[in-house]
């Protein structure tokens, strides 16, 4: 719903801005030496009079639709090139509602990440303490490891004796120093210890 209402906003805020876009094509113009101030003649003849009784000014997106179906101008230099007036949007409908989409998906990313290093109590690590579910904590890090009960080299025997407890002094005191353990053990890290 918030969405639907962010996408419609932007849809409004695009028909607002819609007078930009003609005055960028009045800035074009107005930078071309002779074709421009043929296409300029051209586009100020298809607006109404502004001797004639006042009429309502048109809207820009009329003027846009104008600009977009007026003749092509022939320059004088090369009758065979044209010069059309071009409307250019101020910017891209698709690409702000991708851009909105992709930050709410940013937000719920960052959300699930935040998520994801939550703190555990010593009390709740000792509630997984056994093969099927098998936390510890080292190093103030909160780890699953029940994984990698059947695949520890040591055996399985090593990583059981670390269910529900704080097994720092046991994993320094095997792995000190060795850079692989501490990074295959990163990729169990489920929390912080509080």
């Amino acid at each position: 719903m918030a969405s639907q209402i962010m996408i419609g906003f932007i849809g409004l805020l695009v028909l607002a801005l819609a007078g930009v876009g003609v005055v960028e094509v009045k800035r074009t113009i107005d930078a071309q030496s002779e074709a421009g101030a043929e296409l300029q003649a051209a586009v100020t003849a298809s607006l109404p009079d502004s001797s004639a009784p006042s009429a309502p000014e048109p809207t820009a997106q009329e003027t846009a639709s104008r600009l977009e179906t007026a003749a092509p101008v022939s320059t004088s230099r090369n009758s065979s090139s044209t010069v059309t007036p071009k409307v250019t949007p101020v910017f891209d409908v698709e690409e702000v509602k991708e851009t909105v989409e992709n930050d709410s998906l940013n937000a719920s990313a960052s959300s699930s990440t935040e998520a994801s290093v939550s703190g555990y109590t010593m009390a709740q690590v000792a509630l997984h303490n056994n093969a099927s579910s098998c936390w510890t904590v080292i190093n103030g890090g909160v780890y699953d490891v029940t994984e990698w009960i059947s695949q520890h080299p040591g055996g399985p025997a090593a990583i059981l004796s670390l269910c529900g407890v704080n097994g720092s002094s046991a994993f320094n005191g095997q792995h000190s120093g060795d850079a692989n353990p501490a990074a295959i053990l990163a990729s169990f890290k489920i929390g912080v210890l509080q």
